[in-house]
């Protein structure tokens, strides 16, 4: 579902973007990075719900603190539209979503990890920080949500560029002119 235009990169505010690099949030059942539930934290209209099904079109680029968790392009006629999955940093899309993990879009598995601080919650409160060990037979994975961008490449703003030359247009003349007439020597011969 379309949640508008994203026509600007979106900066969210600094404890947002502190949240993407801090550590991750346990919540009793599933590992999170960056904000959680903080509407604040995420572009205008973002939804929580399904994430991966909602997305910003036109849009120019990933929110600030996001890279690309993976892309995809769908071509209808002579027109191309680009789909961006934006990610915290280190993680990437999640390919193969089971139902609990339907909301979150981006993800980073493990087998055996060591979180050396983890902020535990309860609902959308952090109740207290300490350490933990994953390990077993299960693969893990720390989750995030995600965001999505769509655009055409007529929907990315045009640069001017400017030609700039290291040579005064009197020298070029000069050249060439006596390029000019050494080939003309040759080429009468």
């Amino acid at each position: 579902m379309s949640l508008g235009a994203l026509t600007t990169t979106f900066t969210p505010p600094a404890s947002c973007r502190a949240s993407l690099a801090g550590p991750p949030i346990h919540d009793g059942t599933k590992y999170y990075q960056g904000p959680v539930f903080t509407s604040d934290c995420f572009p205008p209209n973002y939804s929580f719900s399904r994430s991966p099904d909602n997305y910003y079109s036109p849009a120019i680029a990933c929110p600030v603190g996001y890279s690309t968790g993976c892309t995809s392009k769908n071509v209808r006629g002579t027109v191309t539209e680009t789909a961006v999955i934006c990610c915290p940093p280190s993680l990437t899309c999640n390919p193969g979503m089971l139902f609990w993990e339907q909301t979150l879009g981006c993800h980073s598995r493990f087998r055996t990890t060591i979180f050396p601080t983890v902020n535990y919650m309860s609902g959308s409160v952090v109740t207290s920080t300490g350490a933990t060990t994953e390990t077993g037979t299960f693969d893990g994975a720390l989750n995030a949500y995600s965001v999505q961008i769509r655009f055409q490449a007529t929907d990315l703003p045009t640069t001017t560029s400017e030609t700039v030359s290291f040579f005064p247009p009197s020298l070029l003349r000069t050249t060439l002119t006596i390029l000019l007439f050494v080939r003309i020597p040759f080429g009468t011969a």
